[in-house]
């Protein structure tokens, strides 16, 4: 019997695929002191969203990832790149949470 999960969903791999590379530039930006393009913040916001909405993702690092992802936009928009690093560093950690729970056992 086959276990279907969202990142058998190709528009979830685009997505994925699209927010790995937006946050290495949110990365760069905060690492720099910088406050990223409002149009980045926003897109991967979205993404994040919509990531997080697929089948299977919602659980133990969906919640804490999207709230990570608000105190990005809310850091973006008061211009704080002390902030923004801080709440990529929270997304990161869920990430790594919701991942390890989403490999697949053999």
């Amino acid at each position: 019997m086959s276990r279907r999960t969202a990142s058998d969903n190709p528009a979830y791999r685009v997505i994925k695929r699209r927010m790995k590379a937006v946050l290495e530039t949110l990365q760069w930006h905060a690492a720099e002191g910088r406050v990223p393009p409002a149009e980045d913040i926003r897109d991967f916001c979205a993404d994040a969203r919509a990531m997080a909405a697929f089948p299977g993702v919602q659980g133990a690092g969906a919640e804490p990832f999207l709230e990570a992802v608000g105190r990005m936009e809310a850091a973006c928009a008061r211009g704080d790149a002390s902030a923004l690093a801080q709440a990529l560093g929270l997304a990161r950690e869920a990430r790594d949470v919701c991942h390890a729970r989403r490999v697949r056992q053999p």
